[in-house]
């Protein structure tokens, strides 16, 4: 999926712009019982135990909202280490395209 949305931004010339990269978390309910990392505790409220988080960077500006990657975040990572990865990989694909 990646490699698809990286292919399809060629067309918008990346390269050759300046552009903004968003970084915004999302989440999944999770009903289950679990201790794992990649599950955050929650209230129980409605009967959800926890929370699956996922990064998403996205490349923003006035008309455009286009996702290029999302991980899943776990409680053992900081958000700047999360970021750091995500850029790397952001990184190594644009330039791998010049």
């Amino acid at each position: 999926m990646f490699s698809r949305i990286i292919a399809l931004s060629k067309h918008l010339n990346f390269q050759e712009k300046n552009v903004i990269i968003a970084f915004d978390y999302t989440y999944w309910d999770f009903y289950g019982g679990s201790s794992s990392p990649w599950v955050r505790g929650w209230t129980r409220e409605n009967g959800i135990r926890g929370k699956f988080y996922f990064l998403t960077a996205s490349v923003v500006n006035s008309d455009l909202r286009l996702p290029l990657i999302s991980i899943p975040s776990t409680i053992l990572n900081t958000t700047a280490y999360e970021i750091i990865s995500i850029m790397n990989v952001l990184k190594s694909h644009l330039q791998y395209q010049q």
